[in-house]
């Protein structure tokens, strides 16, 4: 069951990376956080990495552009939690539902899972992006 409590949760991060990368300027972000477009304007939150946002100037701080690029922008951040949450989905996998025959049970747990991950994605994208009730 912890397996699955990831898998929510990766699918909310990887709502909101979709919805920074492809739908940022009509989404909840660009209303509720105005004050702080630096950090989560995609169009420009990526220059963070870079000394006074200049890539010829080099990076802002060591690792910025590697190790520690996900703490530099708002996309890189969800990212990394959205990575983070499946790799935890991986390691700490038990199977819902259990049959005798090992290959039904692996497609029942991944049909559950890919549901669930779908299904909980298409709500937060839709609501991140304002578009809710067939919107």
């Amino acid at each position: 069951m912890l397996s699955l409590i990831f898998i929510i949760f990766a699918a909310i991060n990887k709502a909101i990376i979709d919805t920074l990368q492809f739908h940022y300027d009509k989404s909840w972000f660009a209303i509720h956080f105005l004050k702080n477009q630096g950090w989560w304007n995609p169009k420009d939150s990526w220059k963070n990495k870079y000394k006074n946002h200049d890539i010829t100037k080099g990076e802002a701080f060591w690792g910025a552009t590697t190790v520690f690029c996900w703490i530099t922008d708002a996309w890189h951040f969800f990212q990394s939690l959205y990575l983070n949450f499946i790799s935890l989905a991986i390691v700490f996998f038990e199977p819902i539902i259990k049959t005798e025959i090992l290959i039904w049970s692996l497609i029942i747990n991944f049909i559950i899972y890919r549901i669930t991950f779908g299904f909980i994605f298409e709500i937060f994208f839709r609501r991140l992006n304002g578009r809710n009730n067939g919107k």
